[in-house]
């Protein structure tokens, strides 16, 4: 896990952040006051992200508007974002995701994590609220 804040594992619950999330703050999309007033109520808890959704995120942000993914450290760095290596666990978990809830490819590790670790999603993707994920913050939600 790389730290930008904290020099020990953090085990107060948290909130696992997905890609949509890091594209539309770049991106400066409507929905970016939505994510600020979510994870300002939400300030207490640490934010973390897996290095695939991370991938992921630059790989939108420059889909829309090429060369934006540049901004993708300052802002998970501005979030205090601890990054999550998959590891056996996860994987096994993205497989029963892809198949179950027929989600993409990056998504599935944003589930695996938040279900793993037990932590709440933050997301813009309606397809989470159909997953049997505990806690999905999302505008529908």
């Amino acid at each position: 896990m790389t730290r930008w804040r904290r020099s020990s594992i953090d085990f107060r619950a948290a909130v696992i952040v997905d890609s949509s999330i890091i594209v539309a703050l770049i991106l400066n999309e409507p929905t970016t006051a939505w994510i600020a007033d979510t994870l300002k109520r939400h300030s207490a808890e640490p934010r973390r992200m897996s290095w695939v959704n991370v991938a992921e995120s630059a790989l939108g942000a420059n889909r829309f508007k090429p060369g934006a993914g540049a901004a993708l450290e300052p802002i998970l760095r501005d979030l205090e974002t601890d990054l999550l290596v998959p590891d056996f666990e996860v994987v096994r978990l993205v497989a029963f995701a892809r198949v179950e809830y027929r989600i993409n490819f990056g998504d599935c590790f944003a589930y695996a994590h938040a279900q793993i670790l037990r932590e709440s999603l933050l997301t813009l993707d309606a397809d989470f609220l159909t997953t049997d994920l505990p806690r999905v913050l999302h505008p529908a939600a």
